[in-house]
């Protein structure tokens, strides 16, 4: 961090140094100050999103493993019992005879048939309990008195031991109902028919869905009991997604990742699982992820749109600025260098704002026009101040000279000298030709080389031998 603020820092000194307009470096400064903030808030809010979502599936992790825990405690509770049952006096004295046709025999049935009641009322998970005894060749449990065999609770009996599944107690009917059945251990492995008597638990299905309901708080929620690849019962309403979401876990059993989402038939959950390792089940708890991090969704989806609205703000202030600030500014500038370049007829482009700037721009074009207009009148006033100077110099000039030349005349006359007498008054006659123009200020250059060609023929004439004309 702090070699990141002294990059800051040193890019803060560049852009400062450099020859950029005040605009360039707001912008410049304020881009780099926001982007560190905005990165800022952009990690902590995805550091804060990913932080309650572990803290919803560890939640939600927490709360399966509990009903698990609890199921199994109650599970197991009957297993023991179960085992009790088959070390019972009044079964074993049961299995030893063949017909019931003594009132001792009655009794010992009503106390096997009352204990069979106690072991299903201590556990809301037992559905039925009993045994099948081969001696009377009968079935007896809590809900039904002796029935004769064949019956419903002999035939998955059989069907148990024909599928061989002794090394399992555990059997899943093909109607959705689980049976823990157990027998006594024989060395020699007695086959089905010449087993006394075998115990059984049918559970009850009921209390099991609501054991899967119960972990199902949030919408459209539903929860999956496998067996492997097996799928054993649901809870849910909606069918449909229900079956798939079991196709896809039953297509990748072993493959999914806890607490990790999934897309199925384009809807997206989160799957997680427990398993309820005294029947041998896994349960999945699927969640659409839309009803589990929904709000999280909505944040994110929030801060998105603030920060491309804050982006939007940003160019449109930036713009703002630019049109209200900078190209004003730059106006005056480039104002101000063409008056410096000499240019003073350049007027600054049409402004019709009523802020600062127009103050700015009416006065300080005010001010250039009465610049100009006072510069023109000092221009003026001082080349008619020149014009004057020079009409004077030549007014005092043009009579002493006329003086001279009148004096050299009267000395060529009196010398009698004709020729050069003649030369002079030709060159004193172009001389004040030139004069007595009428007032320009503006003469050829033939006639200004003819003047003082003339001037210079007179003054060699006045003093001879001293000027020489080439």
């Amino acid at each position: 961090m702090k070699k990141v603020l002294q990059k800051i820092k040193g890019f803060l000194r560049w852009v400062l140094k450099r020859d950029l307009y005040i605009y360039e470096r707001l912008i410049a400064v304020f881009i780099t100050l926001s982007i560190p903030s905005f990165v800022i808030s952009a990690v902590s809010n995805r550091n804060a999103a990913r932080l309650i979502r572990t803290d919803i599936m560890n939640a939600l992790n927490s709360e399966m493993q509990f009903y698990a825990d609890i199921f199994d405690q109650q599970i197991n509770q009957l297993l023991m019992q179960q085992v009790d049952l088959l070390n019972n006096n009044d079964l074993q004295d049961i299995s030893l005879i063949n017909t019931i046709d003594s009132y001792p025999q009655v009794q010992k049935i009503d106390a096997l048939k009352r204990y069979l009641i106690s072991i299903r009322n201590s556990s809301k998970f037992a559905d039925d309990i009993g045994v099948y005894i081969r001696s009377i060749g009968k079935t007896l449990s809590a809900k039904y008195n002796l029935s004769s065999i064949p019956n419903s609770t002999y035939n998955i009996l059989e069907l148990y031991f024909k599928q061989k599944l002794t090394g399992n107690p555990i059997f899943y009917s093909a109607d959705g109902n689980i049976y823990i059945i157990k027998t006594l251990t024989y060395k020699n492995n007695k086959s089905f028919f010449n087993l006394p008597y075998i115990s059984f638990i049918k559970l009850d299905k009921k209390q099991i869905n609501a054991l899967l309901s119960s972990m199902c708080h949030h919408k459209n929620s539903f929860a999956l009991l496998f067996n492997e690849d097996r799928l054993i019962d649901v809870s849910g309403t909606d069918n449909a997604s229900i079956y798939r979401v079991a196709g896809y876990i039953r297509e990748n059993e072993g493959k999914i990742e806890k607490n990790k989402s999934v897309t199925v038939n384009r809807e997206k959950y989160v799957i997680t699982y427990t398993d309820l390792k005294s029947i041998d089940l896994k349960a999945y708890l699927c969640i659409p992820v839309k009803e589990l991090y929904g709000d999280l969704e909505k944040n994110e989806i929030l801060f998105i749109l603030f920060s491309i609205i804050s982006i939007m703000v940003f160019f449109a202030f930036a713009f703002y600025m630019n049109k209200t600030i900078h190209q004003p500014f730059r106006n005056l500038t480039q104002s101000i260098e063409a008056y410096k370049s000499g240019n003073m007829n350049s007027f600054m482009k049409y402004y019709d704002k009523n802020d600062e700037f127009s103050y700015i721009y009416r006065h300080f074009e005010q001010l250039v026009r009465d610049l100009n207009k006072y510069i023109n009148e000092i221009y003026e006033q001082k080349i008619i101040s020149q014009q004057l100077e020079l009409k004077q110099l030549q007014s005092q000039i043009n009579p002493h000279f006329l003086y001279n030349c009148f004096s050299n005349v009267y000395r060529l006359c009196k010398s009698e000298d004709y020729g050069t007498l003649l030369e002079l008054t030709r060159q004193l006659g172009r001389y004040y030709e030139y004069i007595t123009r009428n007032g320009e200020d503006e003469v050829t250059v033939e006639s200004e080389y003819t003047h003082a060609k003339s001037y210079l023929e007179i003054q060699a004439i006045r003093y001879v031998n001293m000027i020489e004309i080439t």
